[in-house]
């Protein structure tokens, strides 16, 4: 049975072809039959003509005996018998300059009609005969003529009967064929409309369904199954088992995607919740400046992050490479073994010369905790770029406690605490630097001021005493005058030098003044040409604290603008807009892909001007492009002290 729809389509497909060969093959007949039809009819009425020429010529021959009636006589005799014969027995028959072979007569009315036909002939040739042969003026020659002249209106009458008999012949035949051709349109019709049907059924109305089933399975609907027209072919129900397995595959699919979503969910809100407690033990870490501070503040908010039992803080000693062992700690008491100093070695190579985050099970030979405190152990590098300054270890009592998370974590947590650390150590540097210099002020003031001072007095003492030992003392209440005067010059001095200790302390300075000075400085250390513009009307006058800020973003900016993005030309403007103020830093340097970010130092600089922006309530944006140069912008709140 055909069930294919190769099958079924290449059944119509023949039956159309062969359809379309047998109506070519009539019409090829028709048109051969209909030549041989008119061959026939031709050379029959030929007949008629023939006979009328020979009647002619017995005519000519009776009025003027010459040789061309005779000669036109004989041919047109010969050719008349020709047909004749041919037509009712086959054969060849003159026909113009050439010869046809005309088939036998087979139609009984026709053969009839021929065989009177061929019966006149035969007396009307005997009668051509004797013209021929007798002489014209003698009763034999004159009965012949009168014999042609009585026959030849017969002889036409029954050729015209004959040519009609072919010519209904040939109308049956042309009607037969027609009928055949009719036929033949008929069934290619009914073939036609058969193969509509056929496909309709087995392939447009089952191709319908599927479409409206994947309609629906692109809509969501996973649940109503693909259903298969009774009708439908082979192929197609192949087609429609696999868009049901396709469903299937779809729904298991989307039952593992569903589950994946709810678990990314759940991890991205946990991240999302690790970050924010990041961020804000990042920023609680770096807005102290004290190192031990910060260094407790760091132990107690990873152990907290981490989610571990104890956290220990290692520093690294630059002078013999060692560790400072616990330099602070977060944990009972009792998980900690005292010891200030220890040797880099075992797994403190990895973390520490190394700079890669190490997790420990059962095993680790961690020097300060005990080992129920260590079955799950967690160590990571604190590294300013390419600098490790210690390490960060967490630790728990339940063994396989520590995974990636943890790690990346924890690595943050290091990074902003080595920051905050590096920070307090350099601004203890900055306060003893600042000391240092104060005194050496000092030191020059008094020895250039108080120190002359209470010189010149020694000198005048000693004239003053010599003038009194020598008795003469008319010169001495001039010398005490002037040692008056002196010492109230040293009196000024030194409420100066108080004065100027105050102003100091407490330098009433703008933040344009800043960043003037800023500028002007970092034009002569790095010898970049930077435009500053003020567009602030007023100055802004805030808290040294949040001055400090916006001057290190700048600083940091013109940094990075100096060294990574090696600019020619920078734009530093600082202006307000309503209860806000602006600073945009812009140079025309190399700039970056903001989807991108740099890796390494100009990457955690972006990090810390961030940072700093939020400790004053502000934001940082950054636009940049590659070739394009980069803007920095900070807005920040300006309310005022």
């Amino acid at each position: 049975m055909l069930t294919s729809i190769r099958a079924k389509l290449g059944t119509v497909f023949i039956g159309f072809l062969l359809l379309v060969a047998g109506s070519v093959a009539a019409t090829f007949v028709a048109l051969s039959i209909h030549a041989a039809d008119a061959l026939v009819i031709n050379l029959a009425g030929r007949q008629r003509m023939l006979t009328q020429e020979m009647s002619k010529a017995v005519l000519g021959i009776a009025r003027e005996p010459t040789s061309d009636y005779q000669t036109e006589l004989s041919e047109t005799t010969y050719l008349f018998d020709r047909t004749l014969t041919a037509l009712l027995d086959g054969g060849p028959a003159p026909y113009g300059d050439e010869t046809v072979t005309l088939p036998p007569t087979t139609d009984t009315a026709i053969r009839a009609q021929l065989e009177v036909v061929a019966e006149l002939w035969g007396r009307f040739r005997r009668g051509v005969e004797t013209v021929q042969t007798a002489e014209p003026e003698s009763a034999t020659f004159t009965w012949a003529v009168r014999e042609i002249e009585s026959l030849s209106p017969v002889i036409l009458q029954e050729m015209d009967q004959a040519v009609r008999l072919y010519e209904t012949a040939a109308e049956l035949k042309h009607t037969r064929v027609r009928t055949i051709q009719v036929f033949l349109f008929a069934s290619a019709v009914g073939l036609l409309f058969a193969g509509y049907l056929l496909t309709r059924r087995t392939i447009v109305d089952p191709i319908s369904a599927l479409e409206t089933a994947t309609r629906r399975i692109a809509g969501g609907d996973l649940e109503s199954p693909v259903e298969v027209v009774p009708t439908a072919s082979g192929e197609v129900r192949a087609l429609a088992q696999s868009f049901e397995g396709m469903r299937h595959e779809l729904v298991i699919s989307r039952l593992g995607l569903e589950h994946w979503a709810a678990e990314l969910e759940t991890r991205v809100e946990r991240r999302t919740a690790q970050l924010a407690a990041l961020f804000e033990v990042s920023a609680e870490i770096s807005s102290n400046l004290e190192i031990q501070r910060v260094l407790d503040l760091v132990v107690e908010k990873t152990c907290h992050l981490a989610g571990g039992d104890v956290a220990i803080l290692c520093l690294l000693d630059p002078s013999d490479k060692s560790l400072m062992m616990a330099a602070a700690i977060s944990g009972p008491a009792e998980a900690f073994i005292a010891r200030p100093q220890a040797v880099i070695q075992g797994f403190t190579t990895r973390v520490v010369c190394n700079a890669e985050a190490t997790i420990l099970h059962e095993g680790c030979d961690c020097p300060v905790l005990r080992p129920n405190f260590r079955r799950s152990h967690l160590a990571v590098p604190l590294c300013i770029g390419d600098r490790v300054l210690g390490m960060l270890c967490v630790g728990h009592q339940e063994e396989s406690r520590f995974g990636e998370e943890e790690v990346r974590l924890l690595t943050l947590q290091a990074n902003a605490g080595a920051i905050a650390l590096e920070n307090a150590r350099l601004y203890e540097q900055v306060e003893q630097a600042a000391a240092l210099a104060e005194r050496e002020r000092l030191v020059a003031e008094i020895h250039d001021g108080l120190a002359q001072t209470l010189s010149f007095l020694d000198l005048r003492l000693d004239v003053v005493s010599g003038l009194i030992e020598g008795k003469d003392l008319s010169g001495v209440p001039e010398h005490l005058v002037l040692m008056q005067r002196t010492i109230e010059q040293a009196g000024h001095e030194v409420r100066r030098l108080m004065a100027g200790l105050q102003a100091s302390a407490h330098p009433p300075r703008t933040l344009e003044e800043l960043l003037r000075q800023t500028v002007e400085q970092f034009m002569e250390e790095r010898g970049v040409d930077i435009e500053l513009h003020v567009k602030t009307g007023q100055p802004i006058r805030q808290p040294p604290e949040a001055h400090e800020q916006v001057v290190r973003v700048v600083k940091e900016a013109l940094t990075n603008a100096h060294k990574h993005a090696e600019s020619a030309r920078v734009t530093v403007t600082l202006e307000r807009q309503g209860e806000q103020a602006i600073v945009c830093v812009q140079d025309d340097g190399a700039g970056f892909d903001v989807t991108s970010p740099p890796d390494g130092e100009h990457h955690y600089g972006l990090k810390v001007m961030e940072i700093r922006a939020e400790w004053i309530g502000g934001k940082l944006s950054v636009e940049s492009a590659p070739e394009e140069g980069t803007t920095v912008t900070l807005r920040w709140p300006t309310a005022e002290e």
